[in-house]
């Protein structure tokens, strides 16, 4: 006698109706996909990333349905909390030469010392702005940097609306708030920058590396800014000129074209040896490089200065030579009134002050 015998199929075990909180590493946020419908929480490992998470399985339990927070529903957040994840979130936007993530540090770093962390941040009102923006003021702060840093604190509200921390509306207040104007502010005027003496410049070469020495020259030879210089790669070199993928003003849709003369492509070569096109030729930070040359001009017994004078070196040695058209060219200065003929003269000086001078 045989017994019949039930085969049941292993059916796997029950799916779990409750969504994982997940992490989108492209955007640092923290999400949930329900019923096929990707739902944002915040930024990943924040406490408002969690209780917005633990709120939408409550609903989920609850209602059956995952009920999505309005902006202005969600757990507040302190401007320490905004500033950090924006501080944090910082590198992935510039590259690694650049020093500009250091002075936006700066800025919003006034934004924790002040009384301001603690409170929220849709709290943050224009008074408020106005208050920070004093503070700057009354700590010595030349008008331009002030106006640099009025930029930053705004580009950290947009970015914190723009990333659903904050309502918009935060945002659109602090816009009222206008830019200090030149001799209309008790803001200290900007320091004029004066191009670096020449008899300095060999003193300091005379005490650095030769990797140094090649960095000063290459600025003196084209005029680059110092994230140019220290982002060049031999792919974004053409003909002998190289077009840098990030500059100063792409934002604004304007073209940059560095012209490279012998002296210049001879340093080029000679620190491209062995190198992949897409290898930075100088593996150095912009603010290294800086405090590098404060470093050696205490050693020469020189005044200090900047590279970035070494720029304006380069620029007066082109304007003293083939005039004011060639020096904006040469520098890359763009003006509103320029035609495409006007462009295609300045260009032709660009590239015969490079050949003569660089």
């Amino acid at each position: 006698m045989y017994l019949n015998t039930v085969v049941f199929a292993d059916m796997g075990r029950p799916k779990n109706q409750l969504p994982t909180l997940r992490h989108h590493a492209a955007s640092g946020q923290a999400f949930i996909l329900f019923n096929g419908v990707t739902i944002y929480l915040g930024h990943a490992g924040s406490a408002e990333a969690a209780a917005a998470y633990q709120l939408i399985l409550a609903n989920i339990t609850s209602t059956g349905e995952a009920v999505i927070l309005p902006v202005e529903n969600r757990p507040k957040m302190t401007v320490a909390t905004v500033a950090g994840e924006y501080l944090s979130n910082l590198p992935k936007n510039y590259p690694q030469a650049s020093g500009e993530p250091k002075m936006i540090n700066l800025a919003i770093r006034w934004l924790l010392r002040l009384q301001f962390a603690t409170i929220q941040a849709e709290s943050f009102t224009p008074a408020k702005f106005l208050e920070l923006r004093q503070a700057w003021v009354d700590a010595g702060k030349s008008i331009l940097t002030i106006n640099k840093w009025h930029n930053y604190v705004l580009n950290l509200f947009r970015w914190a609306a723009m990333t659903d921390r904050l309502p918009a509306s935060v945002w659109h207040s602090l816009q009222t708030v206008p830019k200090l104007k030149p001799g209309r502010s008790p803001a200290k005027p900007p320091k004029k920058v004066d191009p670096v003496p020449m008899a300095d410049v060999e003193a300091v070469k005379a005490v650095v590396s030769d990797v140094i020495r090649d960095l000063i020259d290459l600025q003196i030879f084209t005029g680059m800014r110092s994230g140019e210089v220290l982002s060049m790669t031999t792919r974004q070199i053409v003909d002998n000129v190289y077009r840098p993928e990030k500059h100063k003003n792409k934002w604004r849709g304007h073209k940059r074209e560095i012209h490279l003369g012998p002296q210049a492509r001879a340093i080029i070569a000679r620190r491209s040896a062995g190198l992949l096109p897409d290898d930075r030729l100088f593996q150095m930070r912009v603010d290294s490089y800086t405090t590098t040359i404060d470093r050696a001009c205490k050693r020469a017994g020189v005044a200090h200065w900047h590279p970035h004078q070494l720029r304006h070196l380069a620029g007066s040695r082109v304007r003293d030579n083939y005039g004011l058209d060639a020096a904006q060219a040469f520098l890359g200065h763009a003006t509103a009134k320029t035609s495409e003929i006007y462009a295609k003269v300045k260009t032709d000086l660009s590239r015969q002050a490079a050949e003569e001078i660089g």
